[in-house]
């Protein structure tokens, strides 16, 4: 199982969950089950539509520390091997919380920090 962590909503647009469901896409593909995971509903519509499960935190997308108990939860109890994250709320002490249960990847384009997880994805590298 492959967790994708990424919200849609007004403020921040769909952008992270689009370029996910491509991900997605590409996972199934290649056989592997995909779960979406996100802080609320707003984006739940969007990812079904498209054929994608999803699992809601019930958090705050903006505030991604908070989660770590819950996404610890979601990761034991669907026995995901990978996790790939994709916002520009993450902090250090968020992966090295969940590092201890699953691989991390972790899409950052901004190119903001030297991210301690095992895949860092920036296709704006220029």
């Amino acid at each position: 199982m492959i967790l994708i962590r990424a919200d849609a909503n007004e403020k921040i647009g769909t952008g992270h969950v689009m370029r996910c469901l491509s991900v997605a896409r590409a996972f199934m593909s290649r056989g592997e089950n995909v779960l979406f995971v996100t802080a609320d509903h707003c984006g739940d519509k969007l990812i079904r539509d498209r054929g994608f499960e999803t699992v809601c935190l019930n958090t705050e997308w903006e505030r991604l520390d908070c989660e770590v108990p819950a996404l610890i939860e979601t990761i034991k109890d669907r026995a995901a091997k990978l996790l790939l994250v994709d916002s520009y709320f993450v902090t250090e002490d968020y992966f090295k919380k969940l590092s201890p249960y699953i691989k991390l990847a972790y899409i950052d384009d901004m190119n903001q920090a030297a991210w301690d997880v095992d895949y860092l994805i920036n296709y704006n590298i220029f």
